[in-house]
C-alpha cells in the first residue's frame, strides 16, 4: 500500500527512500568513496563523532569524507544495521562493532551524519 504510514507515521516512501540512501552510503564507505561521495554526501553535510570524551566534527562534504575515511582501516567492515530504529551502518573490527553511524537524508543525500564510537555507548552491541 502506498502512501501510508509506519508506527511513527512517518510516511513509507520516505522511509524506503531513506533505507536507499543508507545503502548507497555503506557501499560508499565501504569501498573509500569512489566517487568522493558526491553521490550519498550532501554538499554542506555536517559530520558529528561521539568518542567519548570528546566530539569531533566537520562541515561540508570534502571534510566529511575526509573524516569518514580516517574511521575506515583495511580491517574494518561495514555493514547495514538498525539503530534506534533509524536506518544505519555498523562499523566492525576483529568481530566487535566499533562505531554505529546514522544521518538525516535531504534531497537524496545525507545532510547529517552521527557516528557513535565511544566504547562505552556501544557495549550493547557487542554483548554476547
Amino acid at each position: 500500500m502506498t502512501g501510508g504510514t509506519d508506527g511513527r507515521g512517518a510516511r513509507r516512501p520516505r522511509r524506503e527512500a531513506e533505507r536507499v540512501v543508507v545503502e548507497r552510503f555503506a557501499s560508499s564507505l565501504a569501498s573509500a568513496f569512489p566517487d568522493g561521495g558526491r553521490e550519498v554526501v550532501g554538499l554542506d553535510a555536517v559530520l558529528v563523532v561521539d568518542g567519548g570524551a570528546r566530539a569531533v566534527s566537520a562541515r561540508g562534504r570534502d571534510a566529511v569524507i575526509a573524516r569518514l575515511r580516517e574511521l575506515m582501516t583495511p580491517e574494518t567492515s561495514v555493514a547495514l544495521a538498525s539503530v534506534n530504529g533509524a536506518y544505519g551502518v555498523a562499523l566492525s573490527r576483529g568481530g566487535n562493532v566499533v562505531g554505529v553511524i546514522t544521518g538525516e537524508v535531504r534531497s537524496a543525500r545525507l545532510s547529517t551524519i552521527w557516528v557513535v564510537c565511544a566504547p562505552e555507548k556501544l557495549r550493547h552491541w557487542n554483548a554476547d
